[in-house]
């Protein structure tokens, strides 16, 4: 995971959030049949097809108010689902790296082959790979749901088990929102733009639980595999 190319310049940045971080999930309207494939094809254009290595730069709140910018290079696979993750100091010291193979299981096989207190933990390592999940990979199954929100945004809500759903939201202008709620409330938000390559530009992660915390991750460099 050592290569990637030029960095790709940054032409815009993310203005204010396009859709309010509210408790509830949000009323879908549904719309007419012949409409729902494109509806759905519109969703799953947020998430990159094929295997992507994206590096970002973060800055992360932590609880309690801490910032702390780190650097993160991220592999990504739709097919199959799997995950290489590497957080690492701007200097370039390695703090985590680990590896998670789906393959069909809702959480995954994790490998940790380097950690570096607090990231050498088991909570830590899957902590991260569910966010890294919900930002870069397809919801698993089927939507229950697809049409457009009350503003008039496309949206798809995928079930992910029994008391947590995943909405897709995506308004002209290539912004898009992605939202899990745990038993109908708010637990984590991604919100971001996508460019003319159809990568996540700029990118910010919220997380609403009780360790509470916040991303922003700027793109650096992004490179498509095929080998």
């Amino acid at each position: 995971m050592t290569r990637y190319k030029t960095p790709i310049p940054i032409f815009f940045l993310l203005g204010v959030l396009f859709l309010t971080a509210c408790s509830g999930m949000p009323r879908i309207i549904p719309v007419g049949t012949p409409l729902i494939p494109k509806t759905l094809k519109t969703c799953e254009t947020v998430f990159p097809e094929g295997r992507w290595q994206f590096v970002h730069v973060i800055e992360a709140t932590l609880p309690g108010g801490p910032k702390s910018q780190l650097m993160g290079v991220t592999e990504v696979s739709s097919n199959p689902e799997r995950i290489h993750a590497v957080m690492m100091t701007i200097e370039g010291l390695v703090l985590f790296d680990g590896l998670v193979l789906f393959d069909g299981l809702e959480d995954g096989k994790l490998t940790i082959n380097r950690g570096v207190a607090p990231f050498d933990s088991i909570g830590f390592a899957k902590g991260l790979m569910d966010d890294i999940r919900l930002m870069f990979l397809k919801p698993a199954g089927a939507p229950m749901g697809a049409g457009i929100t009350d503003h008039g945004f496309d949206i798809c809500r995928y079930p992910v088990s029994g008391d947590t759903a995943i909405d897709v939201m995506v308004r002209p202008g290539r912004m898009f929102e992605i939202r899990e709620y745990r038993n109908e409330q708010l637990s984590r938000k991604v919100v971001a733009e996508l460019n003319a390559r159809s990568i996540p530009e700029k990118m910010t992660f919220t997380a609403y639980e009780l360790a509470s915390y916040h991303l922003n991750l700027r793109l650096i460099g992004a490179e498509q595999i095929t080998d």
